[in-house]
């Protein structure tokens, strides 16, 4: 969803425009207050800032900035045309999902990691413990299963 901040006659047809071409819903909100409500309640990939028809507040741009998930992209409906914004917002959102891919991978290869380390504790101590003298036959059983299933998660980790 994008969420478009303005209080131009030219938002609507913006919005408009931007529905089609991207096949995502438009919020239009006319003032800061509003776009915050609308933050607050859904969330937006990127919020679209009219400089031209906003009151500068810079203060409450920056809340706006920080309570949201989303690509902030300043645009002035003034001395753009609609077809300009659609492609610096189309822009924004590949940037947006290139972001979030890479965020992704680094948090699986962090969680990775962490899971083959912790494996690794868990291969070796129950490999030593499989080789403890006069282990009772029926621990040793569990024991192996614990290993065995270690190796595979291991391999699952690994491919």
């Amino acid at each position: 969803m994008i969420l478009l901040i303005s209080a131009s006659l030219a938002a609507q047809r913006c919005a408009l425009l931007l529905e089609q071409r991207l096949e995502q819903r438009v919020e239009l909100a006319e003032s800061l207050r509003r776009a915050r409500a609308l933050i607050k309640r859904d969330e937006h990939a990127v919020v679209l800032l009219d400089q031209s028809s906003i009151d500068s507040d810079a203060l409450a741009i920056e809340e706006l900035i920080v309570s949201s998930t989303a690509a902030v992209l300043a645009v002035n409906l003034a001395i753009h045309d609609a077809e300009r914004v659609l492609r610096e917002t189309t822009l924004a959102l590949r940037r947006r999902e290139r972001e979030r891919d890479i965020a992704r991978q680094q948090a699986e290869a962090k969680l990775r990691s962490r899971l083959k380390d912790e494996l690794t504790g868990i291969l070796l101590s129950s490999e030593m413990a499989l080789h403890t003298p006069d282990l009772p036959q029926v621990a040793q059983a569990r024991i192996q299963q614990v290993y065995d299933a270690g190796r595979r998660m291991r391999e699952l980790l690994n491919s």
